[in-house]
């Protein structure tokens, strides 16, 4: 059968949601309850209620923070905020979050979502204002139903190669699936709910798709990108990547190599043991903020110089552990034998900063919002635990509900507005990205092998150079391999097959080079950036740094929200 002209089936939509995680599905849900007439799209990459920060099954759940509906606890909520940040947060948009979020937790309870009535302390927080959500059927159910209550449509397994823009507003965007089969979708507004980027780096705590997609669409469109140099570590458990709770820290574990060596001995003989992992069980995050780094850094050393395993053992303190825990059960489900040593890894958990967007998400891009994990700005350097996904709740309906009214507006004014045929108003932007596929393009060619050995070796590069530690040659040197994969990618061939992955990898090596532009562009340590060749706080950099591409070139500035 003759495959169609690529990029030649078009769709018209008034709100395209890109992204298939809680962010987007709230924000595609409250954008089609604006009006009626408002048809709204969602467009995931991966597979819906699987894929993504919200759904990947490395836990047992999730929590989110919602301070008392009392001036006094959300100011301190919002102090908290600004203080883990380290100035690198929007205020304005932190207070959005903390006014919004007693609110919203009432909202969430009312729709059926499951959480614990008893606070707990979240991570960098001084007060019990978190609240755990355990129940991950619970969690598909209540957020994927609200897309059928809806009425909005989804397509699965495909993603945005291209968004297009006519005069500073976005008017849609091309699309491909995994069958290789390509779309064009025009829409009055986007909303970009991508998540993170940490599926680019060897050991990581997400679904393997958050290659950055969103990150580097939005750039080359003209958006603005800020902090996207913190990016958050964790310990997880290997092979299978569970997430390791940090809180049995607190019992003394061993951490140790294959040949028994305590690895905070090795690399830090003069420090007290028990201070550090009285430390560490504090937080999950690691983070320069306090002594409590040298345990991921010890570990990170052995992985990285000695190629060794690292593990923890829990001995007889395993006995002190609340069996009645609900990670503990969980754990048990997963055939995680907690008596015996368990291997660990410092694991890419997390994105603390994405795309600039205002106070109703909308970006530098007229009718372009950004919501989720990939937005910038409610947080900072360090981030409270929790708050992650209270603020992937509140900017979700901020986002949506701007979209949809943008749209009922705009219909208003059909006539200055009206949706653009892209194939009509963009056809050279769309005939250069046939010209690319051409370019990637062989008969009979089946790469998909190959592709995976570069993808692999990115995730290598991203992880030993520019996570846990990054000095300016480790920094320059991940550059320099990344360009050999540019290179190798530009004269490699595919097919339809294989072209979706091809795409994901183009991405993820862009959105790389990007985060590395912004680490070497740190010169100093902050939060879970740290610089070995600059290993403490400088005043100079108290901003954010924000990357942007001004005719075709990047630049990089430290500039306030």
């Amino acid at each position: 059968m003759k495959r169609r002209k690529l990029f030649s089936q078009e769709k018209n939509v008034d709100v395209l949601v890109i992204g298939g995680g809680i962010a987007g599905i709230r924000a595609a849900a409250y954008a089609s309850s604006v009006s009626a007439d408002n048809d709204v799209l969602l467009v995931t990459k991966g597979v819906l209620g699987f894929n993504g920060s919200s759904f990947y099954p490395v836990n047992p759940g999730w929590g989110f923070q919602a301070a008392k509906d009392d001036e006094v606890e959300k100011e301190y909520h919002l102090q908290e905020i600004l203080k883990t940040g380290q100035g690198m947060v929007n205020p304005d948009l932190a207070q959005i979050l903390v006014d919004k979020m007693p609110d919203t937790k009432r909202e969430l309870k009312k729709i059926g979502l499951e959480f614990t009535e008893k606070k707990i302390q979240g991570d960098f927080s001084e007060r019990a204002r978190a609240y755990s959500v355990f129940n991950r059927e619970n969690i598909k159910k209540v957020f994927t139903d609200l897309l059928v209550k809806n009425g909005v449509e989804v397509w699965q397994q495909t993603m945005s190669v291209k968004l297009l823009k006519h005069n500073n507003k976005v008017r849609g965007s091309l699309f491909i699936d995994k069958n290789g089969d390509t779309y064009c979708v025009n829409a009055r507004v986007i909303i970009m709910a991508t998540g993170g980027y940490t599926g680019i780096y060897k050991h990581h705590l997400n679904s393997p798709d958050m290659t950055g997609d969103g990150y580097w669409l939005s750039i080359d469109v003209g958006c603005r990108l800020a902090n996207i140099e913190y990016t958050q570590f964790i310990l997880g458990i290997l092979p299978d990547y569970y997430l390791f709770p940090q809180m049995w820290l607190s019992f003394r574990p061993q951490v140790i190599n294959s040949e028994d060596e305590i690895v905070l001995r090795k690399y830090f003989p003069g420090v007290e043991l028990e201070k550090i992992m009285k430390l560490r069980s504090k937080q999950g995050p690691y983070t320069t903020s306090d002594i409590s780094k040298v345990l991921d850094i010890s570990i990170f050393k052995e992985m990285k110089n000695q190629q060794e395993k690292v593990f923890v053992d829990l001995g007889d303190i395993s006995s002190k552990i609340d069996v009645e825990n609900e990670y503990f059960n969980w754990l048990q489900t997963k055939n995680i034998d907690i008596e015996n040593k368990m291997q660990i890894a410092p694991c890419a958990h997390a994105t603390n900063g994405g795309i600039v967007v205002g106070e109703n998400c909308e970006t530098d891009i007229d009718n372009l919002f950004a919501t989720g994990e990939i937005m910038a700005g409610p947080h900072g350097a360090d981030r409270l635990g929790g708050n992650m996904m209270s603020a992937v709740f509140v900017f979700s309906k901020v986002a949506g509900l701007a979209a949809g009214k943008r749209v009922v507006k705009e219909r208003i004014s059909e006539r200055k507005t009206s949706l653009l045929s892209c194939n009509k108003y963009f056809a050279d932007k769309i005939e250069m990205e046939r010209e690319r596929i051409s370019s990637w393009l062989k008969e009979e060619s089946d790469d998909h092998f190959s592709l995976q050995v570069l993808e692999e070796q990115l995730r290598e590069i991203m992880w030993e150079e520019v996570g846990i530690i990054k000095t300016s040659k480790g920094l320059k040197k991940a550059k320099q391999k990344i360009e050999k994969i540019i290179e190798i990618m530009d004269y490699k061939s595919t097919n339809m097959r294989n072209l979706f992955y091809l795409y994901s990898l183009n991405f993820a090596v862009k959105t790389a080079k990007l985060i590395i532009n912004s680490s070497q562009h740190r010169k100093e340590s902050r939060g879970p950036h740290f610089r070995k060749d600059f290993p403490t706080k400088r005043e100079k950099f108290n901003q954010p740094i924000m990357l942007s591409k001004i005719n075709g070139t990047l630049k990089l500035s430290r500039t306030k929200f």
